[in-house]
């Protein structure tokens, strides 16, 4: 199903694009709901495994690690070693930060902090310093980084 949207972002004003709905009207489902009456609803679809796992490296690598968020260039990149379009990509990485990486640097900073608690150096400072960036980034810390 396509749907015609006007495009705000990147081209001209008032001009008309076609974007492809997330979903096909052969993916609903019937379901019974908590009432006992069929409801339709819309299938969840997942992304292959080979483009998660595309993802995930991307996500989890040294290099972007401390600063989740793909360059234009990078994007490009991704869309086209995955095959998913841009829309699905950025939100992809919408909830990535939210689900996957968030939580590994709430993970990470309460060891480094844990660590320098029983008087351990962490194992690379300079890592440990853009942890520490990352999680106030993200909210999880207050004051300066």
């Amino acid at each position: 199903m396509r749907d015609r949207h006007l495009a705000n972002e990147g081209e001209g004003e008032g001009e008309e694009r076609e974007e492809e709905d997330d979903y096909d009207d052969d993916d609903e489902e019937e379901t019974i709901g908590p009432d006992g009456i069929k409801v339709k609803g819309r299938s969840r679809r997942e992304l292959p495994a080979r483009a998660v796992t595309i993802l995930k490296n991307w996500l989890l690598s040294d290099e972007h690690f401390t600063h989740p968020y793909p360059t234009t260039a990078d994007q490009a990149q991704l869309m086209a070693a995955t095959g998913i379009g841009k829309k699905q990509l950025k939100n992809w990485f919408t909830n990535a930060r939210r689900r996957i990486w968030k939580p590994l640097i709430k993970k990470q900073l309460e060891e480094a902090r844990d660590a320098a608690a029983n008087g351990m150096p962490p194992d690379n400072s300079e890592r440990a310093a853009a942890i520490v960036h990352a999680a106030h980034a993200a909210g999880l810390t207050r004051g300066d980084p």
